[in-house]
């Protein structure tokens, strides 16, 4: 689809311009065509008309780096765009302070039966979302760190 585009597209078929260039950086990441992934990143990364619209290219980029055991690249650019999206990462965390989070955890969901959590709110707001992938992807490669 990229190539059909026609010169100046993302100014006049931005929208189209967005979703084609985000679909074709996914599939390159599961490809495992770093530098292909790399060309379209820049792309969206240079024309993107907010953070918001870079966040999935940014994505795939942490992933890919992970993916290419680049791990303090991931880390960095992960923690980075956490910062951006306003959730602040605690440098280290004892054994006592994380029980003690663990515990308020178990506390806060006593009051909730399984039905509840299954029928508890949906998150919507896509820099949530797209703060809690990263999240996951932060603890995937602390854990091939270990």
């Amino acid at each position: 689809g990229i190539s059909f585009l026609r010169k100046h597209h993302w100014r006049d078929y931005y929208d189209l311009s967005l979703s084609l260039f985000g679909a074709a950086s996914k599939c390159t990441l599961v490809a495992g065509d770093v530098v292909t992934l790399k060309l379209l990143s820049e792309q969206i990364l240079k024309f993107a008309k907010s953070f918001d619209d870079k966040l999935n290219s940014i994505y795939n980029t942490v992933t890919a780096l992970a993916y290419a055991s680049q791990i303090p690249e991931s880390v960095n650019m992960s923690i980075s765009v956490l910062s951006e999206l306003g959730e602040e990462l605690q440098e280290s965390c004892t054994d006592a302070e994380l029980k003690f989070h663990i515990e308020k955890t178990k506390v806060l969901l006593q009051g909730f039966t399984d039905q509840e959590l299954i029928e508890y709110k949906i998150l919507e707001d896509p820099s949530k979302m797209m703060a809690m992938k990263l999240f996951s992807r932060l603890q995937l490669s602390f854990q091939m760190i270990k």
